[in-house]
């Protein structure tokens, strides 16, 4: 099974899916500690944001294969990367989305906060 958790950055994605993955014992791949992992500045830019995702994508298939359960955490921000990553699980692996939301100016106070206490670690 895989549910990719998606939504704006501050809507509390990585709190939700941090918890799931724990509950049922997943895989959590977050798009934040891959693009950590892959780039010494954690730098935004389309061709970065590709490689990210399709390094998500790679060890979403590689832990589908060992019969792992994943949580992806990420914005997902277009319908493109979410069907590329539909298209790519749904033979081999159930597949959930959940769209988290927030209101504005609770976003907004999130976002000030430090990433970990937002996560609640």
């Amino acid at each position: 099974m895989v549910i990719i958790v998606l939504g704006l950055p501050g809507s509390g994605k990585s709190y939700f899916a941090i918890r799931v993955a724990q509950m049922l014992h997943a895989k959590y791949i977050s798009s934040d500690e891959v693009r950590k992992e892959m780039f010494e500045i954690p730098h935004y830019s389309t061709e970065r944001n590709t490689m990210v995702y399709d390094e998500m994508l790679r060890r979403t298939i590689e832990a589908i294969k060992h019969g792992k359960e994943i949580v992806l955490d990420a914005t997902f921000y277009s319908n493109e990367l979410r069907q590329k990553f539909i298209g790519e699980t749904k033979n081999i692996s159930g597949i959930y989305l959940i769209e988290m939301y927030a209101e504005d100016e609770l976003i907004k106070q999130r976002l000030l906060l430090p990433r970990r206490k937002r996560c609640g670690l």
